[in-house]
């Protein structure tokens, strides 16, 4: 017998957290998404996260230049860390210049500038607010809708730099 169930715990969450709620943290085996009318943008992450295992994030850019450099699939390292979600591989090659020295609000796309020294062109999305550090480079926003899909990326974990337009 197919029972569908709704958890009080997921009403006005993202379809995607609430899929990746059930299926790695409760156990269950399919789910389906009733909400009417669904985007395009919510489709895919839904289809990318079941068929790839990939949780994609639609980012508000703030340097467009930056955001080229680290747009697209990443994985998580696999030594979770407890402030930021620290991408597996840097971005090597280049000078990052100390623009958008702003204060990091969870969800913030950063990358460490030259100030940093051997750290710079370390990329990480913040789990939670973080104060301005003139060494780190805020280069966009994980969008509002996207914030709490940021919990669900632990180690290893894959997941998709994505342009919000």
């Amino acid at each position: 017998m197919n029972e569908y169930v709704t958890l009080e715990c997921h009403r006005g969450r993202s379809p995607l957290y609430s899929i990746i709620d059930l299926i790695e943290d409760a156990g269950v085996d399919s789910c389906y998404v009733g909400d009417s009318p669904i985007g395009e943008k919510t489709i895919y992450q839904v289809k990318e996260y079941s068929f790839n295992k990939i949780i994609p994030l639609y980012v508000d850019v703030l340097d467009e230049e930056a955001f080229e450099l680290v747009c697209g699939i990443h994985n998580n390292c696999k030594d979770e860390a407890e402030n930021v979600v620290r991408f597996d591989k840097k971005i090597e090659g280049i000078n990052i210049v100390d623009r958008y020295l702003v204060s990091r609000p969870k969800g913030s796309l950063t990358i460490d500038n030259h100030r940093y020294g051997r750290f710079m062109g370390e990329v990480q999305i913040t789990k939670k607010d973080l104060a301005l550090d003139r060494r780190v480079t805020v280069i966009g926003r994980v969008r509002e809708e996207d914030l709490e899909l940021v919990d669900k990326i632990h180690g290893r974990t894959g997941f998709e730099l994505i342009e919000n337009n």
